[in-house]
């Protein structure tokens, strides 16, 4: 991996670690991972005109969902951008082209093909809930209110 590349991917790295939505660069790629609250869903809707690719990630309720891995290879295989989506959207910059998105949450991977131009693409993306982790609260056998007794 060339020096350049692992300063990016540092970048990338700590731009995710640090905020919630971070832009990065790089030979005509860029993009803006974020959203959680309604401050944050706002402010990235301002900048959506910026972007020609949006990506929403969802339970398949209809439920957001964060800290999802995400990459973008060309037409080659070669990966071109690769992010850590702290919240339920990206948007991104790509040149035209074919490419193929990979997203991974809790292990569980989602690949779509994208044909990318200047019009924005929206792409949602969702996945199985978990009824353990995603829905907690009163088992069908436990009861909603503890028993009255006389």
């Amino acid at each position: 991996m060339s020096g350049r590349t692992c300063a990016w991917l540092l970048a990338v790295l700590l731009a995710a670690g640090y905020a919630h939505a971070a832009t990065i660069d790089r030979e005509g790629y860029g993009y803006l991972a974020g959203g959680i609250g309604a401050d944050e869903m706002q402010r990235l809707a301002a900048r959506e005109h910026e972007f020609n690719v949006k990506l929403i990630f969802t339970l398949i309720e209809g439920n957001y969902i964060s800290d999802v891995a995400v990459v973008f290879n060309d037409k080659a295989g070669n990966p071109v951008l690769v992010l850590h989506a702290p919240g339920p959207l990206v948007l991104a910059r790509l040149p035209p082209g074919s490419y193929v998105v990979e997203a991974t949450y809790e292990g569980n991977t989602q690949t779509r093909k994208l044909d990318v131009r200047e019009r924005r693409l929206t792409e949602h993306l969702r996945w199985p809930s978990n009824p353990e982790f995603d829905f907690p609260g009163p088992r069908d056998s436990e009861p909603l209110e503890p028993s009255m007794k006389h």
